[in-house]
């Protein structure tokens, strides 16, 4: 399956490159089942509530998942990660790459909540989508994904400078009602498939306008102030209480819509009660979380299956380099723990990525998913079908990762550089989880043993951090909650680029100052005042006292200039968009650096875990980034779960392309 899947992104990326105008089809083996009558509806629960419905302005993947399902984009990936028309009924691209224009469907509509028709989707509803994107007040998630089309950063930095500058100038145009065209400010060869992401979906404009003022951006913050017109309407949103999606039977493909009604409802406990109530066939779908999992194998096995294996997410350890917590786990220490080379490769070759996969993650198949590069092996390849994680920029990367010898090796110097600095040990370390997330916490458990096991407590002293079921992301990875903890990424679209993406920051609109990545806060060090700023802007904490200290350090600086390396490479691999082999090499070349200096460590891809669920998955879109596997389009409602057996059977129809 694996070189299947190979051969299919790799085809992808090709066509990513070259493609031209595009025709529609239906996607082999989704014909509808004979209509019973009987209305399908999906009945869910769901813990982690939507903090909006701005698609164009959340980085949550949870919120990209409701949001793929009420707005229709551009183009969709079909089940087997081909691109196909959505709202674009065909398109076209210049010779040079630069100009793509499309075809916009004619009698589509936005639908309000009541499901009243409200206005005809039209080419400026990508205009005004994109205006919103490139709106420091939106503080969009996904704004840098959009900095591809000409003149979209420069209108994003004039709204930041007050310079006043003029949208007209962005490569964005509706030439006519159903006519959109795009102006690139380079080559992009993930383009045509990066249009499936939620940066680039269509809004009304007068909502927007309707729902913005000076100081706020209201639009799609309540369920009044958003529009559908995608596969389904969203008719009702209470947060903390349910979400309800009803098929737009209006839609353009409509035919393909097979679940009539999706029923979302919200319980704080449901990743406890969600098993539970599929037993009592009371929901239709839940995650099996490996707490219970041996108990289900043994008793529940006739309504046991897996989700897909998931290669469009890595799951990486990151060193915080703004730490936040309070001062009693000595954040300070950690600062300068972190800043040190030694320290960073004793906890890198002390992290039994082995041990702890197969403990806490997949014991069936977990070695299989261990990666050695940050871009997925498997995802992306060269022209010649050479593997982006093959390249030769990684050989010898492996040396870094797990090697007691060389942990302890290396415990040893930094002690001795640590201690001349003032650090007391032993070092508290932050391990820091979700509330809830019973696999999670126990990773963070089995870490904490294995580490403290190969260092010492002398050296390191661990703590588990239990950060809110709610807002997570927000309120622990990217307040710097943490000192080493397992972050995640899922690819935005297929190429080495999009693996860049999380270690890239944002800019105070009020200071222009940077404000450092959500993930680790590199780019805060490339920068005295940002850095000043950003240690300043704590509360938690005192740590701001020591900046100069951190600022004087030669370990700051030596950090400093392998973040210049890095950053300065990633631009050479963006400006290289025609030949895709030296692009790739200098993306590799970036990735190395940062695993042969311990910035941060490589562990896994996302291991199929275990449902139940009355869905076919495999009838779904499918790709390895985006939001494709979030969407309902296309999949069957069955009367039964899906038991194993049924499981692997489809798997064998969709691989031999008969589903």
């Amino acid at each position: 399956m694996k070189k299947y899947l190979a051969l299919l992104l790799a085809a992808l990326m090709v066509l990513a490159v070259f493609a031209g105008c595009q025709g529609g089809g239906q996607t082999a083996g989704n014909e509808a089942a004979e209509d019973d009558g009987e209305e399908k509806v999906l009945r869910l629960l769901y813990d982690v509530e939507n903090t909006t419905m701005n698609y164009l302005s959340s980085g949550k993947v949870l919120e990209h998942y409701v949001a793929c399902n009420f707005v229709d984009g551009l183009v969709e990936f079909d089940n087997h990660s081909n691109i196909i028309p959505g709202m674009a009924e065909s398109w076209e691209s210049s010779e040079d790459g630069l100009t793509w224009t499309f075809k916009i469907r004619e009698g589509q509509y936005w639908y309000n909540a009541a499901g009243e028709q409200v206005a005809e989707v039209t080419a400026e509803d990508w205009v005004s989508a994109l205006k919103l994107v490139c709106t420091p007040l939106n503080d969009s998630g996904t704004y840098d994904q959009v900095k591809i089309i000409k003149g979209a950063e420069d209108y994003f930095n004039g709204l930041v400078e007050k310079t006043n500058p003029d949208f007209a100038d962005v490569g964005v145009k509706a030439i006519d009602k159903y006519t959109l065209q795009y102006t690139l400010n380079r080559p992009t060869p993930y383009f045509l498939q990066g249009l499936a992401y939620v940066c680039w979906l269509p809004a009304y404009g007068p909502m927007i306008e309707e729902n913005m003022s000076e100081d706020a951006v209201g639009f799609a913050t309540s369920i009044d102030k958003l529009l559908s017109c995608g596969a389904y309407i969203l008719t009702e949103w209470e947060p903390q209480v349910k979400q309800t999606l009803v098929k737009n039977e209006n839609n353009w493909d409509a035919d393909r819509v097979y679940i009539d009604r999706i029923e979302k409802t919200y319980n704080a406990e449901a990743a406890t009660l969600a098993p539970t109530m599929v037993l009592r066939g009371e929901i239709d779908s839940c995650d099996i979380s490996n707490d219970i999992l041996d108990d289900w194998k043994t008793n529940h096995l006739d309504v046991l299956s897996k989700t897909r294996q998931d290669a469009m997410w890595h799951y990486f350890y990151s060193f915080d380099f703004k730490p936040a917590y309070p001062d009693e786990y000595k954040p300070e220490d950690w600062m300068r723990a972190t800043l040190n080379s030694n320290f960073r490769h004793s906890i890198m070759s002390a992290f039994d990525r082995e041990f702890i996969i197969l403990s806490a993650v997949d014991q069936e198949s977990g070695l299989s998913l261990l990666q050695t590069s940050i871009t997925p092996a498997g995802t992306c390849f060269t022209p010649d079908g050479v593997d982006f994680a093959d390249l030769p920029q990684f050989d010898g990367v492996e040396e870094n990762l797990y090697n007691e010898e060389k942990a302890l090796d290396y415990k040893a110097k930094a002690i001795e550089e640590l201690t001349a600095k003032g650090v007391t040990f032993p070092i508290q370390v932050v391990l820091s989880y979700q509330s809830g997330d019973k696999n999670m916490e126990n990773e963070c458990i089995i870490v904490k043993q294995q580490l403290e096991k190969v260092l010492g407590t002398d050296y390191i002293e661990c703590v588990l951090w239990a950060g809110p079921s709610e807002n997570f992301l927000s309120e622990t990875r990217s307040a710097g909650k943490y000192s080493f903890m397992r972050t995640n990424w899922g690819a935005d679209y297929i190429d080495p680029q999009t693996w860049t993406d999380p270690f890239s920051g944002g800019v105070d609109p009020d200071t222009g100052l940077k404000v450092g990545n959500t993930y680790n806060r590199w780019d805060i060090i490339l920068d005295d005042e940002a850095f000043k700023a950003a240690l300043a802007g704590i509360t938690d904490n005192t740590i701001a006292q020591y900046t100069d200290e951190f600022m004087a350090d030669p370990d700051f600086a030596e950090v400093r200039g392998i973040l210049e390396q890095y950053y300065a490479l990633v631009q050479e691999g963006i400006a290289e968009g025609i030949d895709i082999q030296k692009r790739f090499e200098k993306f590799a070349e970036a990735e190395a650096l940062l695993i042969n200096n311990a910035m941060l460590v490589p562990f896994y891809c996302r291991a199929a875990k275990y449902q139940a669920t009355k869905l076919n998955i495999f009838e779904g879109p499918y790709a390895a980034c985006g939001y494709s596997v979030g969407m309902y389009k296309g999949i069957h409602l069955q009367d039964d779960y899906v038991s194993m057996e049924q499981f692997n059977e489809n798997m064998k129809k969709w691989e031999n392309g008969e589903i």
